[in-house]
């Protein structure tokens, strides 16, 4: 019997509701984005893996989209995904009074 983790991540258990066309498509995915220099970064920083069903922030759609992360923030030097996929409630919005997802000043 597979454990609930492993339930979680296999393919087409899991459709994620936000990337419309997406069932089939997670093992793919979780591939992938655990092959990036990013996800490595992340588990060595804070000794888990990155929360990929985080509701602020859509990893499936910016993978969909061909984002990747690539841009290195020089306040953490860590390596950051594209805010466009940012959710409305995303805890680094706004930064500097700038909204990062439309770039607008508040």
């Amino acid at each position: 019997m597979a454990d609930r983790m492993s339930d979680l991540f296999a393919a087409d258990t899991y459709a994620d509701p936000r990337a419309e066309g997406w069932r089939g498509q997670e093992d793919k995915f979780q591939q992938g984005i655990r092959a990036t220099p990013w996800f490595g970064e992340f588990q060595a920083r804070y000794g888990e893996e990155p929360n990929l069903f985080d509701p602020n922030y859509d990893y499936r759609q910016a993978w969909a989209a061909g984002a990747r992360p690539t841009v290195r923030d020089p306040g953490d030097n860590m390596l950051h995904w594209s805010s466009q996929f940012k959710g409305a409630n995303h805890p680094n919005r706004f930064v500097n009074g700038v909204d990062t997802i439309t770039g607008r000043r508040r």
